[in-house]
């Protein structure tokens, strides 16, 4: 959000040229809630400045240009930052800007300031500035209304119960509760769940959460699935009283974000997140479909990717990349699987994995399923889907294939939803330990360690790499006869 977009040089100039105006002119003071009409002459260099002033309380603010004949150059500059001619190209090449984009290129312009932009909301006078493009012929009317958001009376949230909720734009993007911890409590857990959306949680005893600082509690990661412990060792340090806790999206999306909530004095998640649903056979028709039910995301604390199983008793083949350290061993911490349980959504956590192989020379590893995401026993009579592995080296020069896995790029948000991409196999080529597979499929960040089916959905290797970029891309396969014969021993 933060950062100056590439403006074309004549809204460089409308940029340069708006110091000098607002040293001769006073800016205009805009009310919170109040709409502004106003109208852009045609004369080049011409701008129009508005303030409006931020109190500590204020968590979110929002400020929307709209003009209905005219692409109108608007930007906003942050409290107490000065101006000088050279800070346009400055923030071009990495310096700290203080100047707020737009988060849309069309009319209305919205500009929003909060706690995770950025440049965090801060107390004090933001200055938006609204100038005319090159060739306005003639005068543009505009209108422009700011909108502060502050915490208002919070929705209390009692224990032991399982409250629904929803984040929208006209809320500023979080929502407020009040949790009542009682004296002689040693833990306070917060569960938050059922969300399609990657939303954070703040909490600070005492106070409104106003500001992401160190005496709040805070969970912010890419799970759809996430817990707040607070308790004698954390920080902030568990005591009785008010806790204020909010529930926002960092995004910053459009749509409605809804969400489950659970709160408990004692540090185990409700009965309801314990219970491991049945898993789909399938997410399509035929025997692709099925194959498809197979493939998961991979998270762990460095990074994460795409996996399939090979087996009914939780086997995962995945690249070793996706599951390594910095310094190329495989980590040893625990591997959080997530399952499509419905192609609509993003996938849910449901399972951790442990590495059980892995070579990094052939890229390749396997998981095996040790407990579920809230750390209870696997059931007894669990079974997952699995993909059929083709046989070696049966693939051939321009067979279809699909890729499936999740791309980072296949999401309006954070999170992201199952896709797969069509391709042909366009050649092979030489590596260490024998030959990969070629395709024009697309293959993106994320979809590592995932899935390349052939056309009656059996596992012909793992998309592992892209070498190029825009239209010369080309996709690497690591197929699965570079699988080492023990690792698929029972």
């Amino acid at each position: 959000m933060a950062g100056v977009r590439l403006s074309p040089t004549l809204a460089l100039c409308a940029l340069l040229s708006s110091t000098a105006l607002s040293q001769e002119e006073d800016a205009t003071a805009l009310e919170p809630g109040v709409s502004y009409a106003g109208v852009m002459g045609a004369e080049l260099g011409e701008v129009q400045e508005f303030t409006i002033e931020i109190s500590s309380k204020c968590v979110a603010l929002h400020v929307e240009v709209s003009s209905p004949k005219a692409e109108l150059v608007t930007y906003m500059i942050a409290p107490d930052k000065a101006w000088a001619e050279d800070d346009f190209y400055e923030s071009e090449y990495g310096e700290d800007s203080f100047i707020i984009e737009t988060m849309n290129d069309m009319s209305p312009w919205l500009f929003v300031v909060d706690r995770f932009t950025s440049l965090p909301i801060e107390k004090g006078s933001y200055t938006i500035h609204v100038s005319p493009p090159f060739g306005l012929t003639a005068e543009a009317e505009f209108e422009i209304t700011c909108t502060l958001f502050n915490h208002e009376q919070p929705t209390p949230l009692p224990a032991a119960e399982i409250k629904s909720g929803a984040i929208r734009r006209e809320t500023g993007f979080f929502e407020s509760y009040s949790i009542e911890v009682p004296k002689g409590a040693t833990s306070l857990r917060i569960d938050l769940f059922d969300t399609r959306d990657d939303l954070v949680l703040l909490a600070k005893r005492g106070k409104r959460p106003a500001r992401v600082m160190g005496n709040i509690g805070f969970v912010n990661d890419s799970r759809g699935r996430k817990s707040l412990i607070i308790n004698e060792k954390s920080r902030p340090r568990l005591r009785p009283g008010t806790w204020h806790l909010d529930v926002a999206d960092p995004q910053n999306a459009e749509r409605t974000a809804n969400y489950k909530l659970h709160v408990s004095f004692e540090d185990k998640p409700p009965i309801e997140l314990l219970q491991i649903p049945a898993l789909p056979e399938r997410h399509g028709p035929g025997a692709l479909g099925a194959s498809l039910a197979a493939v998961v995301e991979l998270s762990t604390g460095e990074g994460g990717g795409s996996a399939t199983f090979i087996n009914e008793t939780g086997r995962l083949l995945t690249n070793a990349h996706v599951v390594s350290l910095p310094d190329g061993t495989p980590t040893k911490k625990p591997v959080i699987v997530s399952v499509t349980l419905d192609p609509r959504h993003p996938p849910v956590e449901l399972f951790k994995a442990r590495v059980t192989q892995f070579d990094l020379s052939r890229d390749l590893a396997i998981l095996e399923l040790v407990e579920g995401y809230y750390n209870q026993p696997l059931p007894a009579d669990l079974r997952t889907p699995s993909a059929p592995l083709a046989s070696p080296r049966s693939t051939k020069m321009t067979e279809g294939l699909w890729i499936a896995g999740y791309p980072w790029t296949g999401g309006l948000g954070a999170r992201v939803s199952l896709s797969v991409t069509r391709g042909v196999v366009t050649g092979f080529d030489l590596i260490q330990d024998g030959a990969a597979i070629k395709t024009d499929a697309e293959i993106s960040s994320g979809n590592s360690g995932g899935a390349a089916f052939d056309d009656m959905g059996r596992l012909i290797g793992v998309p592992t790499a892209t070498i190029g970029d825009s239209g010369d891309k080309i996709g690497y396969i690591h197929p699965i006869e570079l699988i080492p014969a023990q690792w698929l021993l029972p």
